[in-house]
């Protein structure tokens, strides 16, 4: 499966990931991927975006209830707490530095 598959189904479905079990920055992981190896936008980065944008906060950051790290399952879970601010972040700005240059 290509780099561009697995992005479409992380991308595609409606909560932004596989069955609903990828979190927000899955998605960001996903479209960094795919601007990091084409030199175009495709549909699979557009709705990405999109769902970025549609779930970003009016403070600007992003919420992500989930933990998103490891840990030792009913004993402990890891939360990297930025994750859900920073990757987004990152894939908003490198969307638009290659694709959006003026805007």
């Amino acid at each position: 499966m290509g780099v561009g598959v697995k992005a479409v189904i992380l991308i595609g479905t409606p909560a932004g990931g596989v069955r609903g079990q990828a979190r927000l920055h899955n998605t960001a992981w996903a479209l960094l991927g795919l601007i990091a190896a084409g030199g175009q936008t495709s549909l699979a980065i557009e709705k990405g975006i999109s769902y970025l944008l549609k779930t970003q906060q009016k403070d600007g950051s992003w919420s992500e209830a989930a933990y998103t790290g490891t840990g030792f399952p009913g004993a402990f879970y890891l939360r990297y707490d930025l994750y859900r601010i920073y990757f987004p972040l990152l894939a908003l700005a490198r969307y638009r530095n290659n694709f959006r240059r003026g805007v």
